[in-house]
């Protein structure tokens, strides 16, 4: 397939912010990357030339001359939504594009990463959408799966499935805990809105709510596996600043083997915004990938201010050498500026081990006897009295007392081999416990394990909403 990065050769250029620009990742994208934006180009604000199905360009997207603070680059993506009315907005509102990858495409797993930050103030009210990633069967291609948000897809047609926060009605500090929302061939958690087939999306999340901090740059990764046509195998996993959150399991995505993710959302969509309130949310270095891509790499003796990797190679299952403050001095990370005296950088982040909560038994083969002791036990009597002590060891009994026979018999009858008792379980008891399990199942009226979050029935769009790209997310 072609290369579909973008970016600009800027080694050597000064950017707007006035810091020296290094060479983006787009300029150098590794072997596995599909995809790559960083809007660094000289024409990234020509949205068209870039992005498919694109709203709000100008007003609710633009450029901003501001970047992740020790990534390289010196620009990023501006989605805005604003409501200069004292009552909420009667309509959703989106803002943002799409990417269209193609008809056919040649991978089964897909991952997207972006930077993304929240306005200091973001207050979504309670409901909102961003984009994450879509299959449309090439038959359908593009536009055959919009438009679809309260109904169940076919498995032949379509499945999507956004990265997201959820506030639960204010219940989370905002802008909510994050989690998927995913339509497939047999979700069943909203349904009957008002058929059995009206269905809103299916919420996976882990069991203890990911926060985040607005107003600060985080790195957001999620991936696909469709898993095998017909069959409840398919998963999708997310990171959040190089470390490894969830993977919900054994979801049935498709029925046809040439439905496979085609498609990214890259847009900000708000149900109802609330009365004078700009919501703002900034995003940079947009990855598309058949593997793990993990943040950026950190500049090196620049302060680092949004996570990125110092030395070493991105890791699906450590965030050990990604940093969001310090230094990366010569690929190891540090406190202080490079060069600082008795500030030698280190490479990773030393975090002792997580408590083991199995017990440790020893084995049968260790449980060693104590040795046998040799001096017999005798029967005490009140007439026995051992004669002084002479050079012989031991005593010889008078001729009135007849004790028992001296034996080499232990002090003690050794038992049999201790067993130690059965496997101990290490999961976590109480409300955090994580209740992933096998996924959906058949039947419509059991939630599966995996599913820890239940969709209320209001997240429907309300009556007259305009679809956008949320109706298939």
């Amino acid at each position: 397939m072609t290369w579909l990065g973008v970016g600009v050769a800027s080694l050597g250029l000064w950017c707007g912010t006035g810091e020296r620009a290094y060479a983006q990742e787009c300029q150098a994208p590794r072997p596995e990357w599909i995809f790559c934006h960083d809007f660094e180009a000289p024409d990234s604000d020509d949205f068209g030339r870039y992005w498919d199905d694109i709203y709000g360009a100008g007003n609710r997207m633009f450029l901003r001359s501001e970047n992740p603070r020790g990534i390289a680059g010196g620009h990023s993506l501006r989605l805005q939504i604003a409501n200069d009315d004292e009552e909420p907005l009667a309509q959703g509102v989106t803002a943002g594009p799409k990417k269209f990858l193609g008809r056919e495409v040649d991978w089964e797993v897909i991952y997207y990463r972006r930077y993304m930050r929240f306005g200091a103030d973001f207050h979504q009210g309670n409901f909102m959408h961003l984009g994450g990633l879509s299959a449309t069967h090439p038959s359908r291609y593009p536009w055959g799966c919009m438009g679809g948000a309260g109904r169940r897809p076919r498995g032949d047609q379509c499945f999507s499935s956004n990265l997201e926060p959820w506030s639960d009605y204010g219940r989370h500090p905002w802008p909510g805990a994050w989690g998927f929302y995913s339509y497939y061939y047999r979700m069943y958690m909203d349904c009957g809105h008002p058929g059995p087939d009206d269905c809103y999306g299916d919420m996976f999340a882990p069991a203890r709510p990911d926060l985040i901090s607005r107003g600060e740059w985080h790195d957001f990764e999620m991936s696909i596996d469709p898993g095998t046509p017909g069959l409840a195998d398919g998963s999708q996993t997310f990171w959040i600043d190089g470390r490894k959150v969830y993977t919900a399991s054994g979801i049935p995505w498709r029925t046809a083997a040439d439905l496979r993710v085609n498609q990214a959302g890259l847009y900000l969509y708000i149900h109802h915004n609330p009365g004078r309130t700009t919501n703002t949310l900034d995003v940079d270095n947009v990855v598309l990938a058949r593997s793990y891509i993990g943040p950026a790499a950190c500049l090196e003796s620049v302060p680092i201010g949004a996570p990125c990797l110092c030395g070493g190679i991105p890791d699906a299952e450590s965030a050990a050498n990604v940093h969001e403050d310090g230094f990366c001095c010569a690929g190891g990370w540090q406190p202080q500026p490079c060069g600082t005296p008795g500030q030698p950088p280190t490479t990773g982040t030393l975090t002792p081990p997580a408590p083991s909560l199995t017990p440790v038994w020893p084995s049968p083969a260790t449980l060693t006897p104590p040795a046998p002791s040799l001096t017999p036990v005798w029967p005490p009597t009140a007439t026995l009295t051992p004669p002084a002590p002479s050079a012989t060891p031991g005593f010889l009994p008078t001729p009135t007392v007849s004790p028992s026979p001296v034996t080499a018999t232990p002090d003690f009858t050794p038992t049999q081999a201790v067993t130690p008792p059965g496997p101990v379980s290490a999961t976590p008891t109480g409300s955090h416990a994580p209740t992933r399990g096998a996924g959906p199942t058949v039947v419509p009226t059991v939630a599966p394990a995996g599913k820890v979050l239940y969709l209320p029935w209001a997240l429907r769009m309300p009556a007259g909403a305009a679809p956008g790209p949320d109706a298939d997310s």
